[in-house]
């Protein structure tokens, strides 16, 4: 059942009141101008209110209602509303060999005649077709838009899924690298506690000692590059972890979007709904190198035995 508004002067009533008939026969919706209004009702609004709910306007066009105000006015605020909302069509029907006025030429318009049998068995029709094709290419969008709603539906829940359970785990990761490097550097400090005093026990003798000073040198900076290298890896899970909820944050955003205008909504704003979420600014393992990790043993041995010869 399409919505139908119907433009006319009261020199055309006759003419307008067939063309609603015939429409409600069909089981159309005519909105037909003063019909439902009631004393005391702005008309501006009541007008541009039927307007705005109407699928087509239909405005009669004659030698009488080419000058009309009103039916300028309606068709004026018809036209407006459809440039800016695609809603609703306006399908002039000319009378008289009235000359089509320049604001509606681009418009499809229907070149009528006033022969009784004109109405019912060619305009009608004619408005019919035109009402056909418009539900149908209405229904063909529809379907489009409830494919790409269920589609992308599913594959945000399960991308969505995917992420949470990815976050959750480079969190556990790097709260364990946390972990076990903070160990690392608890059990480092209590064996020198405890190590430390016979690295300097003058009753020593000087080869044990400094046997014992280079294999503690080795041992610390193997520790030390263990810790740092774990303490790196939990950072990485850390920005990985961050990463992904950034990217569930942009999904739930495009998510709201398609809830919010399901009936609007387009392919274009789907794709730019959701574009900052496959934004890739790489990986933080990509920019790890072995520098990062190296203890550098051959170095800091270097650096001390100059020390001692000194």
């Amino acid at each position: 059942m399409a919505k139908v508004f119907i433009s006319y002067t009261q020199y055309d009533i006759e003419l307008a009141r067939l063309i609603k008939d015939s429409l409600e026969n069909l089981g159309n919706r005519v909105y037909f101008s003063n019909d439902e209004m009631v004393l005391g009702t702005n008309i501006a609004d009541e007008i541009i209110n039927q307007i705005k709910d109407s699928d087509f306007v239909l405005p009669i066009l004659t030698e009488s209602s080419i000058n009309s105000e009103w039916v300028i006015y309606e068709m004026s605020t018809a036209i407006g509303y459809y440039q800016e909302r695609a809603k609703p069509k306006v399908i002039p029907i000319v009378f008289d060999n009235v000359r089509v006025p320049e604001s509606i030429k681009s418009f499809l318009h229907i070149r009528a005649s006033r022969n009784e049998n004109f109405i019912p068995h060619k305009l009608i029709p004619t408005i019919q077709n035109i009402l056909g094709r418009e539900h149908a290419k209405t229904d063909i969008k529809r379907e489009e838009k409830e494919e790409v709603r269920k589609n992308s539906a599913k594959y945000i829940a399960d991308s969505m899924a995917r992420l949470k359970r990815a976050d959750r785990n480079n969190k556990i990761l790097s709260f364990l690298c946390y972990g076990f490097s903070i160990g690392i550097l608890i059990a480092s400090f209590f064996y020198l506690i405890n190590k430390g005093p016979q690295y300097v026990n003058n009753k020593t003798e000087l080869i044990s000692q400094l046997s014992s000073i280079v294999f503690g040198v080795i041992l610390f900076s193997l520790l030390l590059a263990i810790t740092r290298y774990l303490f790196l890896m939990g950072k990485s899970f850390m920005v990985e972890s961050l990463r992904n909820s950034n990217r569930i944050h942009a999904i739930s955003f495009g998510e709201f979007y398609l809830n919010a205008f399901e009936d609007k909504i387009e392919w274009a704003e789907v794709k730019e709904a959701f574009q900052q979420w496959n934004i890739d600014t790489g990986s933080s393992f990509m920019n790890q190198s072995s520098s990062d990790f190296d203890p550098e043993l051959l170095k800091n041995l270097s650096t001390l035995l100059s020390s001692i010869k000194k």
